[in-house]
């Protein structure tokens, strides 16, 4: 087990995390009170429907790419071809994005105002078309797009500041994270050509359908994740008003930042864990074995200082205090050790090839979720999508433990 290239990836994604999610919520503050709360609602309701064209596009080559290029890692010529392969499909998958897309956006009744700022979020999806994340996870290199990232970041933050000065100005804030976006994509891309050689060629349709239906799986995974992470924004919005999502939205940003070190954990080990399994002669590699004791004690640290200073973490991202949001915030910080010691059980079930599982849970989830969501939004308004959130992630967690612990014997 390399502990250094392990060590080596938690700083080099902990920069990344840093720019994903310290960097907005420096700016968070900023925009409630020169945007207000409902045009924050409108903004972030922009933002999720954007969410599931990036969802399409990216179509799980996050999690097999980055299996692919771990393994073939030493074949320059195999990961050159996969990187190909990946992007084309992106490529396709990006223009019957763009298609149902347009298509939604003209027979809405929303106003031009917010068809507009939709777009403008929309343009920013081809910078997750050329983001090569997963190759650089894959090699273990994470640095190279942690340094562009935080870039990228900073000049979104900084020009926030000076050109976003009043409600007049959501266009603008839109319009600076596509941009920030475009400039990440685009900066890593030519980190990816100069450091690595890697050339870009359009590749047959057979390859496209190849690696289609290779993350087909991961994808649709993907779409259960997604849905449990992000109905609540639509159907708050169908049974609220912007500004309940505007609230909402304020309190997911807090806790997905808070649960970025799972993810950076995540992220981290998954190389390590895949390799490691793959080459171990147990039932359970070191590198599992490892990843759960410190996930567990890193999830439940959060947990615990989330529920205690719940109104403090507020007031400090808010600038004031709401007994809703940080009621919201105490009840959903749970869910931050229930996700962190789902982890495990993820790498395990990808590391033996059950990767089908994966998807039928995160499926069930969403399902779950969205049933949920009708039932208790009407009877508890936000609070409501706080408990369909933290039952739904309870749910999706225990039935991965009892599936890896029914490889476990079978093996055994």
């Amino acid at each position: 087990m390399n502990f250094g290239s392990l060590f080596k990836n938690l700083i080099s994604l902990g920069g990344l995390q840093i720019a994903n999610y310290v960097f907005p919520l420096l700016t968070l503050p900023y925009l409630i009170r020169v945007l207000g709360v409902e045009n924050y609602g409108h903004l972030s309701y922009a933002n999720t429907l954007v969410s599931y064209s990036t969802l399409i596009i990216n179509y799980g080559f996050d999690i097999s790419g980055t299996r692919e290029i771990s393994i073939n890692r030493d074949n320059s010529l195999l990961t050159n071809n996969i990187f190909n392969e990946i992007i084309t499909s992106k490529l396709y998958l990006y223009l019957i994005s763009l298609f149902l897309f347009s298509f939604y956006l003209f027979y809405t009744n929303s106003s031009f105002q917010n068809n507009l700022l939709i777009f403008i979020i929309y343009l920013g999806v081809f910078g997750q078309i050329i983001m090569p994340a997963w190759f650089f996870q894959g090699v273990e290199k994470m640095k190279y797009i942690t340094y562009f990232n935080l870039i990228s970041k900073f000049f979104f933050t900084l020009m926030l500041f000076i050109f976003v000065k009043d409600k007049g100005d959501i266009l603008i804030a839109a319009g600076l994270t596509t941009l920030g976006s475009l400039i990440a994509g685009v900066s890593s891309v030519f980190l990816l050509y100069k450091t690595f050689k890697i050339s870009f060629k359009l590749v047959r349709a057979s390859r496209v359908f190849f690696q289609i239906k290779k993350s087909f799986h991961f994808f649709v995974s993907g779409v259960g994740v997604h849905f449990y992470k992000n109905n609540a924004i639509l159907l708050i919005k169908h049974f609220g008003t912007a500004t309940d999502v505007g609230y909402f939205s304020i309190v997911r940003k807090v806790f997905e930042a808070l649960n970025g070190l799972n993810s950076i954990l995540s992220q981290a080990f998954l190389p390590l864990t895949v390799r490691d399994q793959a080459n171990s002669n147990k039932s359970i590699s070191k590198s599992i074995k490892l990843l759960f004791i410190v996930i567990f004690l890193t999830s439940f640290l959060l947990f615990s200082l989330t529920f205690l200073f719940s109104d403090q973490i507020i007031f400090l991202i808010t600038g004031e205090i709401d007994s809703i949001t940080s009621k919201c915030l105490e009840l959903l910080s749970f869910s931050l050790f229930v996700i962190g010691i789902n982890v495990p059980a993820v790498h395990y079930i990808i590391s033996k090839g059950h990767d089908r599982f994966l998807t039928y849970s995160v499926v069930l989830g969403g399902l779950l979720d969205f049933i949920l969501l009708l039932v208790l939004l009407p009877m508890f308004g936000l609070y409501g999508a706080i408990y369909s959130t933290v039952i739904t992630e309870v749910f999706v967690t225990s039935i991965l433990y009892i599936y890896s612990f029914k490889i476990f014997k079978y093996e055994k």
